[in-house]
Parts: C-alpha cells; structure tokens; sequence
C-alpha cells in the first residue's frame, strides 16, 4: 500500500509538473500570439504613418489648398472611418493645424512641444500617454523633396485600448491581459484591478527601427487557479476511492496528463507555424474545457489579425491610389505646368506636357532657369515675377524660345506658393500664337471699319448740333409766342373781371361770362400746346398742395355740367361719402386737367345716354391713400385699330372727329403723359358703338388735418387778403413797369382802384430804373420782356441802388417755361407770377412780400 501511496503521490506530483509546465507553455505562446499581433499592428501604423510623411500628398497639402481639398481630406476621411484606432492631424512647421482632426485640449500642450523637438532634431518622436484611455503619439517630420527642410509634422494618436481589444479578440473571461509601460506600471488590463494573476507570462513590444521609442510589455495570466483546481478533485477522488484505486488514479493521471499536453503541443505547433507565416491549420476543437476555449480563442485571435492584415493592405492600396491621382493632375495634365523657384528663377519641377512643348529632356529642362525660355532680359524676368510674386498681376503674356529656337507666344498664368520657408511660382503656360496671328488679321480689317465708323460718326455729331440747335430754337420759340399770346389774353381775363366785378346789370353779365369762357378755351388750347413742349423737355414740374375728392369732383361738375345738360346726358357720380372728404396731397390743377379731358371728350362723343365719373379706393394705409378714378360713357366707342395709337399727340378716333367734334387731338396725349408723371398709367377699354372706359391709378400722401382747406374758406382767405392790403398799405407807392397799354390799364384799376394803392407806370425798363433811383416804391411789379431794357436787366440795375437793397421786385411774365423763375432769382427778384395775372394770386403775393420787407404804412 505504502508503495501504491508512494507511486501514486509521486504520479500525481508528476502530473501536477507536467500541468503546471503547459500551461506555462500555454500561456508563453498565447502571450507571445498576443503580443506578436499587437505589435505588428503598432509596428504597421507606424510604418504606415512614417510613409505617409513621406509621401507627396503630404508636402503638396501643406502647399497647395486644391490638393489638400481634393485628395488629401477624403483620403484622412476614409481612413479613420477605416481604422477608428488611429486619429491623424497635418501642423505645418508653427504647429497650427492644416487638416485632420483637432487635438483634445490635454494633448495642446504635448503636440506644441513634439512639433518643437521634432522641427529640431527632425527625427521622428514618440510618447506613451497614460491615463483613462491610454496612447501612443506619433510625430513624424514632413520634408520638401528639394531642400528636405522639415515644412511640417504628421501627428498620430494610436487608441492602445482599441488595439489591444482588437489583439485580444476572443479571449475568455477566464484570462486576463494587462499593457505596462516602461516603469512596470499598468496601463490597460483586460481584467478588473482585483483579479488574481496565476501563470503570467510576459512580451516587450518595440518596433524594429525605433527599438528605444516606447517600452511596453504585455502580460497575459490566468484569473483563475487552474493550478489547484484539478489538484482538489484528484484528491476528492483519491479520499473517496480510497487506496484501492491508486493504481489507476496514478494511470488516469498519466493519461490525463498525456491527453492535455498532446493538445496542447498540437495546439502550440500550430501556433508556431501560423506566426511563421504557414497556412493557418489549427484544427478546431469543440471540448468544453480550457484547451478546447484556448483553441477557439486562438482561432479567433488569428482570424482577426489576418483580417486587420487585409486592412491595412487595402488601406496601402488605397494611399498609393491617391498618390497616382494627385501626380496624375500635375503630369497627365495637357496644361504646360511650370514651378519655379523665386529666389533663384530655376525651373524646379514640369509636367510632362511641358517636356513635350519645350522640347529639352526633363533633367535639362530642370535644371534650366526661365530666363533661358523667355525672350525678356534677366532684369525684365526678375520684374516680372516679382509682380506675380506680389500678386499685382497674374495674367501676363510672353515669348517663349522652344528647344528648336522657335519663339512662341504664349499667356502665363502664375501665382505664388510657399513651403516652409521658401516661395515658389506656380504657372500654367497656353501658346497663343496661332490666336495672335488671327487677331493681327482681324486687327488689318478692322482698320478700314474704323474709318467707316468714324465718318458716320461725323455725320451723326453734325445730326446731333442740328437736332439741338432746332430744340433751343424750339424752345425760344415757344417762349416768345408764350409772351406773346398769354400778353393779351391778360388783358382780356383782366378787363373781363373787373367789367364782371363792377358790373349789376344780368345781361352784361352773362355777357362777359361769355367771354371770360371763351378767354379759358383758348387759354386751355394755349397750356395744352405748351404743357407738351414742357413734358417733352422734361420741363414739367408737379405742385405737391392739399386739395380733397370732393371739392376737385365739385369743381369738375360745375364745369361739365351746363355741357351734359345741353346734350340731356345724365352725368354721374359714384364716389363714396367718406372718399369725398379724404384729404390728398398732390398736384389738383393737373388732375382736374386730366379728368377735365376724359369727361369733356365723354361728352363731346356722347349723343345719348349717360357719363359716368367713379373714384374707388384701393387699398389705405396711415399715411398712403390708393384711388382709382375712372370714366365710362355710352358713346361712340373706338375701334380696336385707333385703340392702339389714341394716345399719340394730334391723334383722333378719325379725321372726321376734327371737322364734327373738334379739337386738336393733344388732350389724350397730354394725360397719359401727365398721369405717367404722377406714377399711374391711363388705361382704355372700349366697344365700338357701346362707349368707353378710361381709367388711372394713382397713390397719394394724406394730408395733414390743417392742410386742406374748401373752396369757401380759400374765398374768405382771398378776402381777408384784399382787405389787409386796402387797410395796412393803403398809402404804398407801387411801381408797375409793363409795355402793353392794356395790360397797364388793368394794373391800374386793380392797384389803384380795387386796393386804393398809389400805381406809377414805366412803359419800360430803362423808365422803371429812372423812376426807381427818384422815388421810393414800397414794392414793384416787373415785367420780363419789354424794350430798350428787359425785366432781368432793370432789376439788376435797381438793385445796385442802395435804397432797394430789400424792396421787394416781382415778376410778371407770360413766358412758356416755369425754369424762368431761376433767372428771376438769380437777376434778384423775390418772387415770380405767371400771365394771365390771378388777382386773387397777385394781392397774396404782394401782402406777403409787404409783411416781410417792412412794418404796415398804415394801422
């Protein structure tokens, strides 16, 4: 028995060796896989981090913004969404960042001082950061190929704790793996911080060109005892089964132990031969135990480490794609493109297209200046490019000498760049002499054009002096018929009335109405002809004064309306209670005018039936007013044809118009034009034999409460006016200069009479100056035009008398344009009043001027 016990303990010591032994031997080679494939992931990102440094698509990023947008972003994008364990920023040589991704705030200062050391020693820079998510920064220097100064850093963030996830993939809960760094402390464990460690087995990570840049090692141990585990059960069943069973305790012991290491050799050849790169082969084993869960973790870890390894081969080929792409644009171009250094005007790079256009083999071609292509002098290139490299200019047309000694033209279109410290030309050349050629031919031709051109624009300046001098010819024109005209139908409105104002008898007084009305015809046919000079002259001034709807349709109705009742023509009215009170601004001389016109013409073209005057308002707001006026009749109507040039000046319906209904045919023209004036377009619609519909819109300014005033409160202010002037100024001495011997007859019976002014007459203005430098005249009255010596002229004469320095001078004239008034002015007189005379406007006039030149003669 005691032998049994002996072989029996000696059996089990034995197998308690030989476990121990493999899973040592277990946990070395999982520790090793683990180890070997984390590594070689850090190993490939560093490798691959340092070849992107040195790649094109770097240094060209930093110095050209189209690049770095079209290759160089979607080539960082890709990648991280490939490979999330890594995170890439581009810095130029002051550490500000190009591209990528921002750095966190923790990692600012760290990066600032990496692009320092790594500018400096211009070696590549490695830091093992720890804290909650561990990782290793990367610095690597970015060079320019030609001077290999260092333009830039290339900064990577390797995530350890998503490659170490991804280098443990399918290990169990049973084992555990822990990252130290370079001073044994723990950086990651896969494992919570209480877990036991049995077994540990350790591998030193380090990459095989930088053995010194970072010290990790890994641990990889059990978390539970597999130690004293099977150790309790054998001894469970060796209580139970007693003595008796020793012996094949002891032989199951063997087998078992046998069994276990048989596996688990199996399993680590396979190991060994997949991590030398043979066919993975491990076979798989379902078993329920720690062999058959080691199995499956293996044959995971493997799966994942050859797909991470198909990862990065993609993402190689995908970086060499990139590469080919960019060089493509710059080579396969079929621009000429030349780089040429600033400093030393050498030609540093050309495409292919520009070896092919100059001709030189590319290493000549390099190794030339571009003085040695461009036809100017060195001191004229070095000017040149010196304004390109201001960027004044970078449009520029040269002649470029080819490798045969032919001289092309060609356009240059060059920009400035920098790398690092230098500055370089950027040009992309286009031979233009075939183009040249075309335009000298096009420029021979164009010579003789020229000269056609300039003879017909001779004839036209010569067309141009002629129309304008029959336009001021025009225009005096209708100056002096103005004056002459308007000068004696002053006097016929005048005489009229003061004949009506002194007149009781009814007869004599239908009389004179008679006249006074056929005095305001020819007056209307007169303003009509004149009002289309000024409107064609653009001479033409609006009035902006208060007026209502109410009073401008009472107005309109009191002169209309004997016509319709002539006719027996019903007339119209449809305007709304609270539209007849609104209170405008606006010009209500030139609207009546225009309404005026379209209702007399409905009248006139009316023989039976109804017209119709309609005002609405379209919209309102608290300053705003929009009305629509319109005037329908039943008339004769028009025919689509005249529609269509009715409002022409001296246009009617048809000549037979003019002989049956009269008529000059200018009171359409005049009221578009007027109305257009206004802001508003007059509208037609109309059927021939049923009548027509004229129609405007217009929007005006509400006037003030105070603003607007009726017709019987103007009566008393007119009133009120001549009664101050009879009071106050009954002993003013007023001098009148006039020419025409009626027109002086009603100034005297208006002044003298009427006002009981004191009136002195100058039949001209030579007299009205020699009377003015005898008398004093409290105000006088000039007129324009008159012999010997104008208005303008005597004013100025009596204004270099001292004593009329503020005696007020107005005018009085019957000229076509109202731009007279400025010459007034500016000859010295105070104010200016049109002929035919408004008495009413006259006693205002001059009550106003008397207050202000001086205090009331009389009180």
């Amino acid at each position: 028995m005691a032998v049994v016990l002996v072989l029996g303990g000696i059996s089990l010591f034995l197998a308690i060796l030989e476990i121990r032994g493999n899973e040592r031997d277990v946990h070395r080679n999982a520790a090793q896989l683990i180890g070997e494939r984390l590594s070689g992931d850090l190993i490939h990102q560093i490798d691959s981090l340092q070849a992107l440094a040195r790649t094109p698509l770097m240094w060209t990023a930093l110095t050209d913004s189209v690049g770095r947008e079209a290759y160089l972003k979607p080539y960082l994008a890709d990648r991280q969404s490939g490979e999330p364990a890594l995170a890439l920023a581009l810095l130029d040589y002051r550490g500000r960042l190009v591209t990528g991704e921002a750095p966190v705030e923790r990692l600012s200062e760290l990066m600032q001082e990496a692009v320092g050391q790594v500018l400096r020693t211009q070696v590549a820079r490695f830091d093992v950061l720890g804290g909650t998510n561990p990782e290793l920064l990367v610095s690597f220097p970015i060079r320019f190929p030609y001077t290999k100064d260092v333009i830039g850093i290339l900064f990577g963030r390797l995530d350890l704790q998503r490659m170490l996830q991804r280098a443990a993939l399918g290990v169990s809960t049973e084992h555990g793996i822990s990252l130290l760094g370079s001073d044994g402390a723990v950086l990651l464990r896969t494992a919570g911080p209480d877990a036991k460690h049995y077994f540990p087995e350790y591998f030193r990570l380090q990459h095989p060109e930088f053995p010194a840049a970072y010290a990790l090692q890994l641990e990889f141990y059990s978390v539970e005892d597999s130690f004293l585990a099977p150790i309790a059960k054998r001894i469970a069943i060796y209580v139970i089964v007693g003595l008796a069973l020793a012996i094949i305790v002891t032989w199951l012991s063997r087998r078992l132990a046998s069994t276990i290491t048989t596996r688990l050799d199996a399993l680590a050849a396979a190991s060994r031969r997949t991590l030398n790169g043979e066919e993975f082969n491990i076979p798989p084993d379902d078993s329920l135990d720690e062999i058959g869960v080691l199995n499956r973790t293996l044959r995971m870890a493997i799966a994942a480490y050859q797909q991470a390894n198909a990862n990065l081969e993609q993402l190689a080929h995908s970086l060499q794609e990139s590469e080919e792409r960019y060089r493509q644009s710059f080579e396969v171009n079929t621009a000429v493109k030349l780089i040429i250094d600033l400093e030393t005007q050498q030609i540093v790079d050309a495409n292919r297209a520009a070896v092919d256009y100059y001709g030189y083999p590319r290493e000549q071609l390099l190794s030339m200046h571009i003085s040695d292509i461009n036809t100017l002098s060195k001191d004229e290139v070095a000017t040149e490019i010196q304004t390109a490299n201001r960027s004044e200019q970078q449009y520029f047309n040269f002649r470029h000498r080819l490798a045969t000694g032919e001289i092309r033209d060609v356009e240059v279109y060059s920009g400035p760049a920098t790398v690092g410290v230098h500055r370089y030309l950027y040009s992309i050349i286009h031979d233009v002499t075939e183009r040249n050629r075309i335009k000298a031919e096009l420029e021979h031709h164009r010579e003789h054009l020229e000269e056609l051109v300039e003879a017909r624009t001779l004839d036209l300046s010569i067309a141009k002096e002629a129309a304008e001098s029959a336009n001021r010819a025009k225009s005096t024109f209708l100056a002096n018929m103005s004056h002459e005209l308007r000068t004696p139908m002053n006097a016929i409105i005048g005489l009229t009335h003061l004949l009506t104002r002194n007149s009781t008898d009814p007869g004599q007084r239908d009389k004179l109405g008679k006249i006074t009305d056929s005095a305001n015809h020819l007056l209307q046919l007169l303003n009509e002809v004149l009002d289309l000079s000024k409107i064609d002259a653009e001479r033409l001034t609006l009035e902006r004064t208060p007026f209502t709807v109410g009073s401008l349709c009472r107005n309109l109705e009191s002169l209309v309306g004997d016509k319709a009742q002539t006719k027996q023509l019903v007339l119209r009215s449809e305007i709304a209670p609270s539209l007849r009170r609104l209170e405008l601004l606006g010009d209500p001389l030139r609207l009546q005018q225009v309404l005026l016109n379209l209702v007399g013409n409905a009248i006139k073209f009316t023989e039976r039936g109804s017209v119709t005057l309609a005002v609405q308002l379209i919209s309102e707001t608290e300053h705003n007013a929009h009305l629509k006026f319109s005037v329908r009749d039943t008339g004769i109507g028009i025919s689509d044809e005249t529609l269509k040039r009715i409002f022409d000046p001296f246009e009617q319906a048809d000549g037979s118009t003019t002989r049956k209904y009269g008529g000059t045919g200018l009171g359409l023209s005049i009221c578009q034009r007027l109305i257009r004036l206004m802001g508003g377009e007059v509208e037609v619609s109309s059927t021939l034999g049923a009548g027509s519909t004229f129609s405007f819109a217009l929007r005006f300014e509400k006037a003030d409460g105070d603003s607007a005033s009726s017709p019987e409160a103007r009566a008393e202010a007119a009133l009120e006016v001549e009664t101050r002037l009879c009071i106050q100024y009954s002993d003013a001495r007023i001098l009148v200069a006039e020419d025409d011997w009626v027109n002086q007859q009603v100034a005297m019976e208006l002044l003298g009479e009427t006002l009981g002014l004191t009136v002195d007459l100058a039949s001209n203005g030579r007299e009205a100056v020699e009377m003015a430098s005898q008398d004093p005249y409290a105000l006088i009255l000039m007129d324009m035009q008159m012999p010997e010596m104008d208005g303008l002229e005597a004013t100025r004469a009596i204004r270099r008398i001292p004593r009329y320095k503020d005696v007020p001078i107005l005018a009085m004239t019957a000229n076509a344009f109202t731009d007279d008034a400025a010459s007034c002015l500016a000859a010295g007189m105070n104010d200016y009043i049109g002929k035919p005379v408004d008495p009413d406007v006259l006693f205002s006039t001059m009550l106003r001027w008397l207050e202000k030149s001086s205090t009331p003669l009389n009180t």
